[in-house]
């Protein structure tokens, strides 16, 4: 705590991200309200992302930068993980080697969090733009509300920012190819009722073809309309693709709530009757992803008696009711 305020810490993971990094970074130190600490954990770069990084801490000592290099490439996750295990702020932020933030962000999440002590992790909403950062006129939320449930489904982390005592609980990060970092720290804050998503826009979101989830239709680069949303909804590949990541995922966050159970109750001051009830529907989805899995797979007409049959016996309420129903359907 400096000058009555809290401690800022930005997690900052790069990776050949000389194009951008600079922007960003500025966009950063140049904060109405300035971080006192940045991590920077660059995942083996072959260009000159660690040097620009450099040059800019000799710039800015007032700010602490911290720069680690890893001798091997972790990927994105778990270099993520590493940044943020060295970070020592109250709040800590996540950042992306390619967007900009704009100068009120850090100010106005600091804000939020003291106004809601019963939040753990805060949310912003986020501007679409291409390589060169002209922006698309659609944000994150207006994308994610025409699909599905953004407290469910919204999740970024360079929009992110989570209290450190919460966030110690969270990590390491599980090392499986289905969980991404900001996945796994939206999922453990949700289950505990932790999670709050501002309907603002704080950042532009850099698209370009070298982004991480650029694989992610919904994250394009480009304006979508009402016929993307419309094959996005039907796309069946990914939608199992989704489900089984989801049965994965759910279970090892069953592990972790078993592990670490009594302490999150403690220090998120939660009645254990709620997190005992929320675990219970966790498992009680696996059961359910079964069953939609398994219809999924079955020739047209067995599919949709299953479907129907799962519908009418309320399998469908872990998930976005008739809509998913009928989405399994088509």
């Amino acid at each position: 705590m400096k000058n009555g305020r809290m401690d800022i810490s930005i997690a900052l993971a790069t990776f050949n991200g000389e194009a951008y990094i600079r922007q960003q970074l500025l966009s950063i130190v140049e904060q109405n309200v300035k971080p006192d600490e940045i991590v920077v954990c660059d995942d083996n770069s072959a260009d000159k992302t660690v040097e620009i990084v450099l040059s800019i801490a000799k710039k800015f000592k007032d700010i602490n930068f911290i720069v680690r290099v890893n001798e091997t490439n972790l990927g994105y996750s778990q270099n993520f993980s590493k940044a943020l295990e060295l970070c020592s702020g109250e709040i800590i932020f996540l950042a992306d080697q390619d967007d900009v933030w704009y100068e009120n962000k850090i100010e106005h999440i600091i804000r939020l969090f003291q106004n809601h002590q019963e939040k753990s992790l805060i949310i912003h909403d986020l501007m679409f733009c291409d390589g060169l950062l002209t922006q698309q006129g659609q944000t994150k939320l207006q994308r994610l509300k025409k699909v599905s449930n953004p407290m469910d489904t919204y999740v970024v982390g360079m929009a992110t920012a989570v209290r450190r005592d919460f966030l110690q609980l969270c990590l390491p990060i599980p090392d499986f190819s289905f969980i991404s970092h900001d996945a796994w720290l939206h999922h453990c804050a949700a289950i505990y009722n932790q999670k709050l998503i501002l309907d603002e826009v704080l950042a532009d979101y850099r698209r370009h073809e070298n982004n991480a989830t650029k694989e992610v239709s919904i994250n394009s680069a480009n304006k979508m309309g009402p016929l993307d949303y419309f094959y996005l909804k039907l796309d069946k590949r990914q939608q199992q693709l989704n489900l089984n990541k989801r049965k994965q995922f759910v279970s090892v966050l069953l592990q972790w709530l078993n592990q670490n159970n009594a302490e999150v109750i403690k220090n998120c001051i939660l009645d254990e009757k709620y997190v005992l009830t929320e675990i219970a529907k966790l498992n009680d989805e696996i059961v359910h992803l079964n069953f939609r899995l398994f219809a999924l797979k079955q020739n047209f007409l067995y599919k949709n008696l299953l479907i129907f049959s799962n519908y009418f016996h309320g399998r469908y309420k872990h998930f976005n009711g008739i809509k998913s129903a009928f989405k399994d359907i088509l």
